[in-house]
């Protein structure tokens, strides 16, 4: 009988410390829970007061993560654009420059490309670093784009991808020309494939980066979100270098 009172009060002593514990483990949640609101609070009212922190605060508020630069060699080039003025990339010297390669027949990358440009144009236009950063679609159709034709394409109201000629440049040439730049220079492939309905000629989606030196400092996919965030990571940093 005595040993019964006595395990009954050993189970009884063990609910209390069990309790004691369970207890203490909910205050312990409560206490951290409790803290990290207040840290989310506080990191809340700094983004609101001074903006998302990383380096690009001005251009969006994602990751700052950028690519590690190659600092390829500067590509050297004198062709002719929209205006029908002859143009290089002396021209652009002290400026960022994003490239990419194009041409106005094509039916399939292209626009998707042209879109992607227009978006990050104004998202430098928002950012009201327009004066700092430049845009060149370089065409590898030179057979059929001629500054008339690439006029059209980027600048028309009506059927024009939406480029500010301030910012967002246009140049075509002699297609052998173009594509030697293209391929030793920038180092992308070119191909023609004429039976192909909508792309008679195979390039890259890819867009350069420039540093402000003309070199290359590297290469992006922007149909993918991180590659996107990256260009506006790396951009930032070279305006302010």
């Amino acid at each position: 009988m005595n040993m019964q009172t006595s395990d009954n009060n050993e189970e009884i002593d063990h609910s209390r410390s069990l309790g004691r514990i369970r207890g203490l483990q909910r205050f312990t949640v409560w206490v951290v829970a409790l803290l990290a609101l207040a840290g989310t609070a506080v990191m809340t009212l700094s983004v609101l007061r001074d903006g998302a922190p990383g380096a690009r605060n001005r251009i969006s508020d994602v990751s700052p993560e950028g690519k590690v630069p190659l600092l390829l060699d500067a590509p050297n080039w004198e062709l002719t654009d929209a205006f029908n003025q002859t143009v290089s990339q002396d021209d652009y010297r002290g400026k960022v420059v994003i490239y990419d390669f194009i041409f106005t027949e094509c039916a399939l990358v292209c626009p998707i490309m042209s879109m992607r440009m227009a978006e990050v144009q104004d998202t430098l236009k928002k950012a009201g670093v327009q004066d700092q950063v430049r845009f060149v679609s370089m065409s590898v159709d030179g057979k059929n784009d001629t500054p008339e034709v690439l006029n059209r394409y980027g600048y028309d109201d009506e059927v024009g991808v939406g480029a500010d000629p301030a910012m967002w440049h246009f140049v075509t040439g002699d297609q052998q020309k173009v594509w030697e730049i293209v391929e030793k220079q920038f180092l992308l492939p070119l191909e023609n494939q004429p039976e192909v309905t909508g792309m008679p000629i195979a390039h890259s989606a890819k867009f350069v980066l420039v540093d402000k030196q003309g070199r290359i400092y590297n290469y992006y996919d922007l149909d993918h979100s991180e590659e996107r965030s990256a260009l506006l990571a790396d951009i930032e940093r070279l305006m302010r270098e």
